[in-house]
């Protein structure tokens, strides 16, 4: 489906609802839904705070890409997987506040909260590593709050329906299963 987009970040994220498309660069706590002709039906935005990368996270960032090229360091390919910040253009300020869009099968949105181990470029875990706990923000299809959703480490979430989280679940070990979590609210 093509659809005319206002501006044009890289690595924007993008979902298909219906005839409708959400859209969220991540960088401000925002989402954008466009109709099939490209205009703006609907501006979704919140309060928050972006957190800023700090001299820790630019360690931990050299850390976990010293660790990478180790665990590959017979591959080619291995310098332009995990490249060094001297080689970015601009290394982010702020992280993004969400690194991801689901759209469950009512309408509503989920966003994925930035891993708060990101740097703002890309995730930090090597492969192979267990994915840590995530945390989303569930808007439902008009924009309003309905809560964040825990979820717990090892397990990434792939899809959202029928009142239920499916995704892969990667065991300490490494071995990683198919694995569904009926969604319970909190009063």
């Amino acid at each position: 489906m093509f659809v005319a987009l206002p501006w044009t970040p890289v690595g924007f994220n993008v979902e298909l609802r219906g005839g409708q498309l959400v859209a969220g660069f991540g960088k401000w706590p925002e989402l954008r839904v466009h109709s099939p002709g490209g205009g703006l039906d609907e501006l979704i935005r919140w309060h928050a705070v972006a957190d800023e990368v700090t001299a820790a996270d630019r360690d931990r960032y050299n850390d976990k890409r010293n660790e990478f090229l180790a665990r590959y360091q017979n591959s080619p390919d291995a310098l332009f997987a995990f490249p060094s910040l001297r080689e970015f253009p601009r290394v982010p300020t702020h992280k993004p506040f969400f690194d991801r869009l689901l759209l469950d099968h009512r309408g509503n949105i989920w966003a994925r909260h930035f891993p708060p181990n990101g740097l703002g470029i890309q995730d930090l875990r090597p492969p192979h590593d267990r994915p840590a706990p995530e945390t989303w923000t569930v808007l439902d299809s008009a924009g309003v709050w309905l809560g964040p959703v825990h979820l717990p480490g090892g397990f990434a979430a792939h899809e959202v329906a029928n009142d239920r989280v499916y995704g892969v679940y990667t065991a300490p070990h490494g071995a990683q299963t198919v694995r569904v979590y009926r969604l319970v609210r909190e009063d």
